[in-house]
């Protein structure tokens, strides 16, 4: 079976889960978020961010150049922070790291060489969160004002500024863990709580509880000094904790002189019980692919839809209206395929069998008026995004909550609020897991019901198998205390067949599911994403 594997882009990532691996897709997910988390959480990250992003606003090639050699100056404590956090949060082995990803092994042990000696497996998880945390707090933004983000360059920033040199030398000269230790032994004599965190013998959900963020923060804070005062010693500076929430305002001041729309806002804190929602955000900055793309053909506008019948057993149409792409990036396309149409597109679409082996067909409709005889069922997904496009107006007729899923690709946190503002409102979901030509996608299929008598969307979002579980632990700790969100297959009765057709045709002839069609580079692997 192949193992998964990733790659980190500062806006998002993507996992590779070519097979029905749940474990080894939970860790790469899982190493891959860590960098972003690392990132999001730190100065030095925030200028990485920022200059990716000047990039991607202005076309020079330089910023994104700049962006990739500030992350290479963080490669061996970005890759050790997201190495060893997500083992030990998955409970993996250090032999379980070397067995599925023997490139991680020298990152791992230099990250339990700093901590290994902890005895509390609570305490050891935030030694790590600190000391990565004060190997990128450095004092960079400052650098980048006072040159100024046009001329700013890596040679700008003095070595103990880098994140990787900082690493270095906490290696050699490791925190005095003892005296923290101690510290806290000493305070959890009169805190129960913290008794009970320290006392743990193994990670669990429980030790997280937002109930315990003021715990949570004072051994953080205690931690994170503990490393401030090793690089102190050495002459090293390093920000608070959380000062460059401070400095971020005007660093993103400086660089939208450059580019007014630029995509980023400050940062803020977030509390602990903020926590499922960000984690549920962050999730969704993940892309991921189940194979390499397919072979297909797009056919000459005006061929007859009639002759995209799919299925000889229950024959229909099937639609998808997409950016084109988006769409397009599933999809090695045969020589004799038109160019796509621009902007957003609908296709029909269904699978075939050749000599060569499969191959998805696909035909550009410009209308409804192209349909066929309306005998013929037709069935379509759209993303929710472009609900209010134009282009799907005129699809989006009469009864069409019954003929139309909707792919739930917005941020799923603040809709649900939205949707669950009625005090009788309902979020039915349940988890499915669909296997299509040897390939294996997990779905969340939901549906948000009222008092309303009339037929609800079928909502619809492919998961990786990692995404499944964050979904499930969000859904459980944002409202684990009220009635409106209800796990049950129940409300899939009304709309078993749009379901059927719609998890068959997205997992039969789609492979690349996510937020991103973009190229991010593998920094594991040292390949670029398909």
């Amino acid at each position: 079976m192949s193992t998964s594997s990733g790659g980190f882009g500062h806006d998002g990532w993507w996992i590779s889960q070519p097979g029905d691996d749940p474990r080894s897709t939970q860790f790469a997910s899982a190493h891959e978020s860590h960098h972003k988390q690392l990132q999001d959480s730190t100065s030095y990250g925030a200028v990485a961010r920022v200059y990716h992003e000047l990039g991607k606003a202005t076309g020079q090639a330089r910023y994104g150049e700049l962006a990739g050699l500030l992350t290479r100056a963080s490669t061996n404590v970005q890759e050790a922070f997201a190495s060893w956090l997500p083992a030990a949060a998955l409970v993996w082995t250090r032999a379980d790291v070397v067995r599925a990803y023997p490139e991680y092994q020298h990152h791992y042990d230099a990250m339990e060489h700093l901590v290994g000696r902890i005895g509390s497996p609570y305490l050891r998880f935030h030694a790590v969160h600190a000391l990565s945390r004060a190997c990128m707090q450095t004092t960079v933004i400052a650098t980048v004002l006072r040159t100024g983000p046009e001329d700013f360059a890596l040679a700008d920033v003095r070595d103990r500024e880098l994140p990787d040199s900082r690493f270095a030398l906490l290696r050699r000269y490791p925190p005095h863990w003892d005296d923290a230790v101690a510290v806290l032994t000493a305070e959890a004599e009169q805190d129960e709580r913290l008794h009970g965190l320290i006392a743990a013998t193994s990670l669990s959900a429980a030790l997280f509880d937002p109930a315990l963020e003021e715990v949570w923060q004072r051994v953080n804070q205690v931690m994170y000094d503990a490393t401030v005062d090793a690089l102190s010693t050495a002459g090293v500076t390093t920000l608070a904790l959380d000062e460059h929430l401070e400095l971020t305002p005007a660093l993103l001041s400086a660089a939208q002189r450059i580019a007014r729309r630029l995509d980023l806002r400050p940062g803020r804190r977030r509390r602990q019980s903020e926590v499922a929602s960000v984690v549920l955000g962050n999730a969704e900055s993940e892309a991921f692919t189940v194979a390499p793309p397919l072979p297909a053909r797009l056919l000459p506008r005006g061929t007859d839809p009639r002759l995209m019948v799919a299925d000889l057993t229950d024959p229909h149409l099937f639609l998808t209206h997409r950016r084109t792409a988006a769409l397009a990036a599933n999809y090695t396309m045969t020589p004799d395929s038109p160019p796509w149409a621009a902007g957003i597109t609908t296709v029909a679409r269904r699978t075939v069998v050749e000599p060569t082996g499969h191959v998805v067909e696909l035909l550009e409709l410009p209308g409804p008026e192209a349909l066929p005889d309306p005998a013929l069922p037709v069935f379509a997904v759209a993303p929710l995004s472009l609900l209010a496009e134009p282009h799907l107006a005129p699809w989006l007729r009469g009864a069409w909550p019954r003929t139309t899923a909707l792919l739930l690709d917005v941020p799923l946190a603040p809709h649900l609020d939205l949707w669950l503002s009625p005090p009788d409102a309902r979020f039915h979901h349940v988890f499915l897991r669909i296997e299509s030509f040897g390939r294996v996608v997990p779905f969340l299929v939901a549906t948000v019901e009222t008092s309303d008598d009339s037929l609800s969307a079928l909502l619809i979002r492919p998961l990786s198998h990692a995404g499944v579980r964050v979904h499930k632990a969000a859904f459980s700790e944002t409202y684990a205390d009220g009635p409106a969100l209800v796990e049950d297959a129940a409300f899939l009765a009304e709309r078993q067949e749009l379901l059927t057709v719609s998890l068959a045709h997205l997992a039969g002839e789609e492979i690349r599911f996510g937020p991103s069609t973009h190229h991010v580079q593998d920094r594991a692997h040292g390949r670029a994403a398909p």
